[in-house]
This record gives C-alpha cells, sequence and structure tokens, in this order.
C-alpha cells in the first residue's frame, strides 16, 4: 500500500481533526480526509511562527529586534536621538574593553568612569546585543511611566537618571528652605550576578538656582544716598564694593540705611584700587586680606541734608517722647571684622534698598576761604569723623562742586524663578565626545518633555564625591554648603562665581 494511504496525520492536522465528530475517527492512518489535512494546514505553522513574532514586536516586554523597540518608543515621541548617550556609552565601552583586555592603563582608568563595576570583572555580558535591547526596553517603559507624572520634581529626577541609565532609587530633600533635592542612584549598567563596585550615584535638583546679580560700581561724592528696588525670595548677603578715585577715598563706609547696617575700612582705597567686604567675612584690598582694619556698623546712620520727601517709616530718625517712631534713633556699634563675634554684615531685603556712602571728611581751619552774601567769612562745615593726614578726603561746602569720593558696586546671588539647575554626575564626562553634544546639553534638551511649562532647565556637572552627611556636598576637597554651589561653578571667596561654560 502507498506510504500516502498509511502515514499518520501530522500534529498540526490532527488538531485540526480532532475537531470532528469522533466516529468519523478522522485521525486514522489511511484517511484521505487526514492526507487533505495535512496538506491544507501544511502553511500554518510558518504562518502562527510569524503571527507569534508580531505579537512580540508589539510587546515592549518581549520585542527581540532594536528596531521594533524604536518604534515602540516613537508611539511615544521618542526618536533615535533620545538613545545617543545610551549608544555612545555601549560603543565607548566596546572600546575601551578591547584596550583593557591588552593591557592599557588609560583605558582601565576609563572604565572606572564608565561603569560602576570592578576592573577586574568581566564586561563579555555587558556587550551583547540582549542586554543592549534590555536597557532599551528599560528606557522606553520608564519614559512612558515618567509621562505619567510629568512636571514633578520627582519626575524631572527620574528622567534625568533614565536619560543616563541610572535606575533612581529614592529621594532626599537636605536642606531647610526646600530648594534642594537629592536622587539616589544605581548604574544599570551590570547583570543581576555582578556586584557595582560604586553602589550609588548621586544627581541633584535645585529649585530657583542662584545667578549672580550685580550693581555696577557707580563713583559717589560724600555722604551720597542711592538705592534701588528688590524682587526677590528673601533675604540675601551681598558684597560691597568700593573702588578708589583719585586720593580722595579715605576711610569708606558704605550702609545699608534700611536696616542701619554698613561695613567700613579704617584707611585709605588707592586709586582704582578695589576694597571688597565679601559675604564670608573676609575684607580684601585688591586681594589681599585687610580685615584687621575693617569694620561694621550697626544701628542709626545719618546723612547730611533735610529728610527726603519720600522717606517712610522706615527710616532711622530721632524723635522724642510725644512723636515716637517705629525707627527711632540709637548710638551706632561699630565692631572690627577680626572680633569675636564678628560684625553683623548688611542684607539685601526684597523691597525698596536704601544705601549711603561717606569718606573721612575734614577741614584745616575754623573758616573756609570764601564770603557769603553778606561778605562775612563761612565757617567751617561740620564732619563726622576726625581728618587724618594723607587719608581724609577735604570737604567743600558747595554741594554742587563735590568731587567723586569713590565708587560703589554690589553684588549678591539672586534665586531664579521658574528655572531649575539639575547636576550630573562628574564621572559621566567621560561621554562627552569632541564635535558631539556633550552629556550635560543632551540631558537639558531632552527634560524638556518632562518640565512644566513655562520652567527653564539648566543642566551642570557635580563632584564625584558627594555625600549627604550634615547636609553638604563635598566638591575637590572641601566640604562646600547647598548654599555655595552656583552657576556651575564655586563661589570664589570675595563671593563671585567663576562663570558658567
Amino acid at each position: 500500500m502507498s506510504d500516502r494511504f498509511t502515514t499518520s496525520p501530522s500534529a498540526r492536522a490532527r488538531t485540526v481533526l480532532a475537531r470532528l465528530p469522533c466516529h468519523l475517527d478522522a485521525t486514522a492512518p489511511g484517511k484521505t480526509i487526514g492526507r487533505l489535512t495535512d496538506v491544507l494546514a501544511g502553511g500554518l505553522d510558518p504562518l502562527t511562527t510569524q503571527l507569534g513574532r508580531v505579537r512580540r514586536a508589539h510587546r515592549l516586554g518581549h520585542a527581540d529586534e532594536l528596531a521594533d523597540l524604536l518604534q515602540l518608543g516613537a508611539l511615544h515621541g521618542l526618536g533615535a536621538n533620545d538613545f545617543t548617550l545610551l549608544t555612545r556609552r555601549i560603543e565607548r565601552l566596546r572600546i575601551v574593553v578591547a584596550a583593557h583586555h591588552e593591557g592599557d592603563d588609560e583605558a582601565r582608568a576609563t572604565l572606572t568612569q564608565l561603569l560602576a563595576l570592578p576592573v577586574d570583572e568581566s564586561f563579555d555580558a555587558l556587550l551583547e546585543h540582549r542586554f543592549e535591547l534590555d536597557l532599551v526596553r528599560r528606557r522606553v517603559r520608564r519614559t512612558i511611566d515618567l509621562h505619567h507624572a510629568g512636571g514633578t520634581i520627582g519626575a524631572l529626577l527620574g528622567a534625568t537618571a533614565n536619560l543616563l541609565d541610572l535606575e533612581l532609587l529614592d529621594i532626599t530633600h537636605p536642606d531647610d528652605e526646600g530648594f534642594w533635592h537629592v536622587g539616589t542612584c544605581r548604574d544599570r549598567f551590570h547583570t543581576a550576578e555582578q556586584t557595582p563596585r560604586v553602589t550609588t550615584d548621586l544627581i541633584a535638583l535645585e529649585e530657583n538656582p542662584l545667578r549672580l546679580e550685580e550693581l555696577d560700581a557707580t563713583p559717589y561724592p560724600h555722604a551720597q544716598r542711592f538705592g534701588f528696588l528688590r524682587a526677590g525670595f528673601g533675604p540675601v548677603p551681598v558684597a560691597v564694593i568700593v573702588t578708589g578715585i583719585d586720593e580722595h577715598t579715605g576711610g569708606p563706609m558704605v550702609v545699608h540705611t534700611t536696616s542701619g547696617v554698613g561695613v567700613g575700612f579704617d584707611d585709605r582705597v588707592p586709586a582704582d584700587s578695589e576694597l571688597v567686604f565679601s559675604t564670608d567675612g573676609r575684607v580684601t584690598l585688591d586681594g589681599e586680606d585687610v580685615s584687621e582694619r575693617a569694620y561694621g556698623v550697626a544701628g542709626a546712620v545719618y546723612a547730611e541734608g533735610p529728610p527726603r520727601p519720600t522717606s517712610t517709616d522706615q527710616d532711622f530718625l530721632f524723635a522724642d517722647a510725644e512723636q515716637p517712631s517705629p525707627s527711632d534713633a540709637v548710638f551706632s556699634v561699630i565692631t572690627p571684622f577680626d572680633a569675636e563675634p564678628p560684625p553683623t554684615l548688611p542684607q539685601l531685603q526684597v523691597g525698596e534698598n536704601r544705601w549711603a556712602f561717606f569718606v573721612q571728611i575734614a577741614h584745616f581751619g575754623t573758616v573756609d576761604d570764601t564770603l557769603d552774601d553778606d561778605n562775612q567769612e563761612v565757617g567751617a562745615l561740620p564732619f563726622f569723623a576726625a581728618g587724618s593726614w594723607d587719608r581724609s578726603h577735604f570737604a567743600s561746602h558747595d554741594e554742587s562742586s563735590k568731587p567723586k569720593a569713590g565708587k560703589v558696586g554690589l553684588r549678591w546671588h539672586e534665586r531664579e524663578p521658574f528655572a531649575v539647575r539639575v547636576w550630573l554626575p562628574e564621572r559621566l564626562t567621560v561621554l562627552d565626545v569632541a564635535d558631539e553634544i556633550p552629556v550635560r546639553e543632551h540631558v537639558r534638551t531632552k527634560l524638556r518633555r518632562h518640565a512644566a511649562a513655562g520652567i527653564h532647565v539648566y543642566t551642570a556637572y557635580a563632584d564625584d564625591q558627594w555625600t549627604l552627611e550634615q547636609g553638604r556636598l563635598p566638591r575637590d576637597g572641601g566640604a562646600w554648603g547647598f548654599e555655595d554651589i552656583v552657576l556651575g561653578t564655586r563661589l570664589w571667596p570675595d563671593g563671585t562665581s567663576q562663570p558658567e561654560s
């Protein structure tokens, strides 16, 4: 008998035939219906296989091809450039691992930045295509989750970690004012069997980041009053800068008359030299510490001339018992900068800030060499301090002819509204490549989709030696407070900061 009449139906045909009534015995060998079903069902196996692959390709957790994962990401607005840092890191890892196997010491050092794994680990599993697929899969899934929670602090920190292929573990809020939020992360570049050398990376978000503000140095005569309006989040320390003019800037004193607090210098500031009263309690003259000759003033401060028409109850003034004032005059207290405790330093307030500038001024003689309208000698004007040889500014009775006694400028750090700054682990600067978008700029542009409308995002690198002990982030071997991390750089002793690159 021919084999075609004795061969049993295939497994696929038997599955189909099993749906027929049992009395037909359709699955018995030799049945024509079984052979026919074999022929008809032959194409179902590849079709089922192909259908299974399509179903896997449409499922984020099962897709086996990078193109399928990218297409799933495209449904949520993700393009190939969203995975630039991941691709760059894998390509760099392949090159560095190959060089490391050949004994390249520089490659060994680079590995400690690329990965949080010991350099004696095997990196072969990290270079497999399957591992790359899993990283892309986690990126897409995490991005989708973050889209649901967009606009929050947690979403921005989570998105930052995700863009760097880090896993966000938790978020702490180390400062009392609520401007700082620090995320603890774990690098995704390791297998389940590997133990990371560095267990965590830290990323941080600073709300309303500080930026440097300045009131340009302006020349003023003795006893000149000036002021300006300031908008801000609260009082801030301010550095006072006095620049000498000719020989006129002897014993300068600058006072914040709104609060009655000021600073002074018991010596002359040479022409074009810069005297800086910094916010950290130091005083420098052209960079040299002169704190022992400086002092602080606290209490009422008075300038010459009648009260201004715009004076308010905040002005210090003399008042009698029948008409008391909220700011009755008190005796000024002078405290040297090298005293313990140190003097109170001026602060800028929200709203109007009024200032006054004085120099040491004196008259040599009892009368002026001019005559009044009655042809009588004019008496010498009063002075606020005794004259000292080669230190005092010569007085003039004519207000209009007063020479400029010095330049005064102010410098402080203001919190920027509607902005955040995100701090990235410095070790990932190893991914910065010439002629390519830097890591921090790539992160900044991609964070836009997670930030609330109208919020500007800055990014900067922070030292890898961050810790959360005592609410500080040590940088460059020194303990810098959160409030000292400004513009992606460090504050210099005079209160200025190096510009952000």
